[in-house]
């Protein structure tokens, strides 16, 4: 007997758009469609598999563009280099794919829309449509992508190197200006795909600042206008540094002993359950006889996530306990981290959950339901 996973619909679906970046720009709203100077564009998605399919998986991706016709219905344009990538042979889970459209008309408004196809032998089966529709106009008189230039400490990603630069609430200055021989009158901008777009920045050239708040990859779609309208946008990465690395991490799953510290950049500290505290049967760390709270830890009752991150690096051989007055950083569902400019992971399969989240530390006559730790 043999199996195939079942395909899932594609994601990353769209056209490549001017900049260095390889992310697809795609435009949902019909009366708002990305412009395409390029006759034949190339159309982008990545093949999916449901969970457990990802294995063996033999996967294409199957590309559909309709063309809108003068009584506003739409037509299936014929694909003149075929539908299928790869045309031969076949792509795991997870690949990026791309498919250059045979000539389009100018002037006239085109959506696309994309299946994955497994298949096991000869056969193949068809996952449902990705999600909506691009929408998008091949017009040739538009202005072309925009020139956009990022200023330090970030750098453009380019397709060989991506450079983490700046940091959570440090700005990003971004200049843009015409492509070759191009009038502009105005930009937009957005962060990401399915954003909405800027108020209009005014003038031949334009600067914008974007304050990143969290680390991680950051993606700039830019659009430049002249008199006659909006046309292609230039799509410009860039990576925020997510700041200094956690001095401690803890999960708390291990069946007896000491809580491991697995982040080691300035060497293990593992840390000693103290007090009352100890693990039940599910590697949870509580208290045996917890006494009534007098202040409900958040989320308690309440269907509420955890309040804001407290930041405090602790110092090594410091006791977290009764009495301290300070907050711990990074104590949350799953886990606990120590550290200072970090996004702390989530909760992962197999790392059992916190009994309580409490934003202060047991202490000053407090009865709390919490972890007590020596560090």
């Amino acid at each position: 007997m043999s199996f195939v996973g079942l395909p899932d619909k594609p994601t990353g679906v769209g056209l490549q758009g001017g900049g260095t970046s390889t992310a697809p720009v795609c435009e949902r709203s019909e009366s708002d469609p990305a412009i395409v100077s390029d006759p034949t564009p190339l159309l982008k998605a990545t093949a999916q598999t449901k969970p457990g399919g990802e294995n063996d998986a033999q996967l294409r991706v199957y590309f559909d563009v309709d063309v809108q016709n003068a009584d506003r219905t739409w037509m299936d344009v014929s694909p003149g280099n075929g539908s299928l990538s790869p045309s031969t042979g076949y792509v795991g889970d997870g690949r990026a794919l791309s498919l250059t459209w045979s000539k389009l008309a100018d002037g006239k408004l085109y959506r696309y829309h994309a299946w994955t196809w497994a298949y096991y032998g000869s056969s193949y089966l068809s996952s449902a449509p990705s999600d909506g529709y691009c929408y998008f106009r091949v017009d040739s008189m538009p202005p072309k992508a925009p020139q956009v230039t990022l200023a330090s400490p970030y750098t453009e990603c380019t397709s060989s190197a991506c450079v983490a630069g700046g940091g959570p609430g440090v700005a990003a200055s971004f200049t843009f200006k015409p492509a070759t021989g191009d009038a502009n009158t105005a930009y937009q901008y957005k962060l990401s795909s399915s954003a909405a777009w800027s108020a209009e920045l005014k003038g031949a050239t334009a600067t914008a600042k974007v304050t990143p708040t969290r680390g991680g990859l950051y993606r700039m779609y830019v659009r430049a206008k002249d008199s006659l309208g909006w046309g292609e946008q230039s799509v410009t990465d860039f990576l925020v540094d997510a700041g200094e690395a956690p001095i401690g991490r803890y999960h708390f799953d291990e069946a007896s002993g000491n809580a491991v510290d697995s982040a080691t950049v300035d060497g293990r500290d593992d840390a000693a359950l103290n007090g009352q505290a100890a693990r039940d049967n599910h590697g949870q760390a509580r208290r045996n006889h917890p006494r009534r709270q007098r202040h409900p830890a958040p989320g308690a009752g309440h269907g509420q996530g955890p309040g804001p991150e407290r930041h405090h690096r602790l110092r090594r051989h410091q006791h977290l306990g009764g009495g301290h007055p300070r907050l711990l950083h990074g104590l949350r569902l799953g886990h606990a981290q120590a550290g200072r400019g970090t996004e702390p992971d989530r909760p992962r399969p197999g790392r059992w959950l916190l009994q309580r989240l409490l934003p202060h530390l047991p202490g000053g006559g407090e009865d709390v339901d919490a972890e007590h730790l020596t560090r």
